[in-house]
Order: structure tokens, then sequence, then C-alpha cells
């Protein structure tokens, strides 16, 4: 069923009663149901045909609410955040409040977006909770931007469409306040460079590889304890969600027991990263051909050439020597492949600056 976004007092009124509906917001077009309430969460896992781990972020109307929803008293830079960067394009993730510990990731956080939308403000304030939101689309199929297309593709299992049109293509760009210093999950609505004028932001030091199997899962796990920044990877030729080779993950468990699953690099990562590190020449070529050049050396050179990885954005390095080796790809081979492959990786990243400490 259509809605007109005056009917507010019916489409509450569905939401009351457990329903879900699709609606336009100033970023994408989403699904919202009523928050808190257990068989809302279901019904929208159902649509979206998600696993039930992966949680659905909030919208609340206002910084009250918000900040209902999380652990207090909040972290500085969280305080600093909802008090002066915009409203609408960020998404925070945070440790949550008690009352709404069920609702909470694994890690006991939860997401939060207070949007710049008067209609959908009126909704929840009506409504008395924040809503559960998320894009209207099937999980890995792109997000819908007409209510017609989402009725058309989703309204048979939609208590209600809501006409109108969102107010952005891009989603949210998504700031975990988790840790001491924040750090960037996605790049979306809002620039990176904004937000560094509000608050500092960890660095990014992505570590790229063919299949993000085995040589850059390793460089992330030792990066990730050696050096003061975020360390992630991705590969340029994968499929994202394979688990690391058996043997790579053999070393990742030195350092780190944190999950792995390939990523493909893509524009939104290659955007997010502030320094990516390649593993071969090649990649460094096939990285340059795709999206631009400027912040992505390979691994050895990096290294080789007094290369530092600081806070909050900042990486130098002095002239580029081209002296540094690739790092021999040990896929299909034995676990001393691996660990010569890792003994390299190792070598180099030991040699950047910005250390936390000897491993």
């Amino acid at each position: 069923m259509l809605y007109k976004k005056s009917e507010i007092n019916k489409i509450v009124e569905v939401l009351a009663r457990g329903g879900i509906v699709a609606a336009p917001t100033d970023t994408v077009f989403g699904i919202v149901g009523k928050a808190g309430d257990p068989d809302v969460l279901q019904k929208i896992f159902t649509v979206k045909g998600r696993p039930e781990e992966k949680k659905i972020p909030f919208l609340a109307a206002g910084r009250e609410m918000a900040q209902n929803l999380v652990k207090t008293p909040l972290s500085p830079f969280l305080e600093e955040a909802l008090e002066r960067l915009p409203v609408g394009p960020v998404t925070f993730v945070a440790p949550a409040a008690p009352t709404w510990g069920a609702f909470a990731a694994p890690d006991g956080s939860i997401a939060f977006r207070i949007p710049d939308d008067p209609f959908l403000s009126a909704v929840m304030r009506e409504l008395g909770s924040p809503l559960a939101a998320t894009s209207a689309n099937r999980s890995g199929y792109p997000v819908l931007s007409h209510a017609e297309e989402v009725e058309k593709e989703l309204g048979s299992i939609l208590d209600g469409v809501v006409e109108g049109t969102p107010g952005g293509e891009r989603p949210s760009t998504i700031i975990s306040f988790m840790e001491k210093e924040p750090f960037l999950i996605r790049l979306g609505a809002l620039p990176k460079e904004d937000i560094r004028k509000v608050i500092p932001l960890k660095t990014l030091a992505l570590f790229v590889c063919t299949g993000n199997t085995c040589r850059s899962p390793m460089a992330e796990s030792y990066a990730s304890v050696k050096l003061k920044a975020q360390c992630l990877s991705a590969g340029v030729s994968t499929l994202s969600g394979l688990e690391p080779s058996p043997e790579a993950l053999k070393i990742m468990r030195r350092y780190t027991q944190k999950e792995k699953r390939s990523l493909f690099l893509d524009r939104e990562s290659y955007e997010r990263a502030d320094l990516i590190l390649a593993m071969e020449e090649e990649h460094v070529r096939i990285i340059h051909e795709k999206y631009g050049d400027g912040k992505v050396i390979r691994l050895g050179d990096f290294a080789l050439s007094e290369g530092f990885v600081g806070e909050n954005g900042r990486w130098g390095m002095g002239p580029v020597k081209n002296n540094g080796c690739d790092v021999p790809d040990p896929y299909g081979g034995t676990s001393i492949d691996y660990e010569r492959a890792f003994a390299l990786i190792k070598e180099y990243i030991d040699r950047i600056e910005g250390g936390k400490h000897e491993v």
C-alpha cells in the first residue's frame, strides 16, 4: 500500500502495531520499523534476506533520543561529533546502553543516525520511539531509489511504502567510537576531510594483494599490533567473503583472533584508505589504472624509503628508492613458502616508523 508523507498518523499506526514500511530518507530509500521490537527486526531480516548477526542500525529524532541508545558518559570525541558534525550524513557506532543491549552487536556496539528529515523526525516523535532502519533492497542487490520500484520489488512483504524521493544517492558515512580514537567503517555522504576538521580519525593503512587470502591478511594482522593505525586488507582480484588460507591463518593467529574474510578493493575502500601498501608492483599498476595514484606504494619501497604512518591521516616517506622487492605469493605452496613470505612482510613493516611497540 502506498502512503503519502502527509499521512503520518496512518504510518505511525502501522509502525505502532509492529509493521514495517519503506520510506524515502535524507540519504537513500529505507525500510523502517519500531526499534526495540524483536519481531519487527525479524521482519526486516526476512525482507532483506540478511543474516541476523548483521545488526540493523537505528534512526533517532534528535540528540536526546540518540543519547538514550548509547552508554553514558559519552566519549569526548562522540560528544564533539554529535555537537559539531552535520545531522544526516553520519552513522555513529558506540557502546550500547544497557537497556538496548539485546539489540547490540556481539562487540556491544549499537549504530544510530540522526536524519536531516522533518518527515522521519515527525514519525519518530509521534511514535515515541527510534526506528530500526536499513536500505530498501535485498541483501547484496542495489538499493532501490523510487517508491514505485520498492512497491514492485518488495511491496508484497511490506506493510506499506511511503511515496517520495530520497535526499541523496550515497549512504551515510559510518564512524566507530568503540576505541579511544574514532575510525571509519564506511565512507559515504560526508567526506573524511570534513570529519577530520572536527574530530581525529585513525589513519587507515590498507594492505593489498591479489586474492586477499594470503599475503595482505598476514600483513594486516601483524601491522594491527605494530602500527598506530587502523589496518585492513583487500584484493585486486577476488570474491568477497573468502576465508584466509589455512597456512596464512596459522600465522595471523599469532597476532590477532579477529575474524577475517576477503574484500574486493572497490572505489569506496580505495577512497576510505589514507595509504595503500601493495605486495607487488603489478598491484600498484592495477590500482593506478582503476582508481588513480598518489597514495598507492609497494610495501617494500615504502619501508625502504623511510616511510612513516602518523595520526589522523598523516603518512609520508623519503625519496622513493624503488629497491624493495615484491612479496612472493605463497598461495598453493608449503608452510615454508608462507613463512618466507611473512618474514619479508614483517621485515618491511618493522621498518615503518610510527609503531606502537616491539612485537
